[in-house]
């Protein structure tokens, strides 16, 4: 394999993992957020989905990145 390879491989592992977090931070901001409607409370882990956003978005285009050349041919 050559370098262009070697980077291309790293570069989708990366973005496979930023994207596996963000969705994880996602899903524990909007649970928190959602679950106070039902019990009055304030949502104390709402702040993870303002970090998880963000993360999804990097990860997703990493992985977008990483696979452009299989989705081209």
């Amino acid at each position: 394999m050559d370098d262009h390879e070697l980077k291309k491989k790293k570069i989708k592992k990366i973005g496979k993992v930023l994207l596996v977090i963000g969705l994880v931070l996602d899903a524990i901001g909007f649970i928190s957020f959602f679950s106070s409607f039902l019990g009055g409370g304030f949502p104390f882990l709402f702040f993870c989905s303002f970090i998880g956003l963000p993360i999804t978005g990097v990860g997703l285009m990493l992985t977008l990145v990483g696979y452009k050349r299989e989705t081209m041919k």
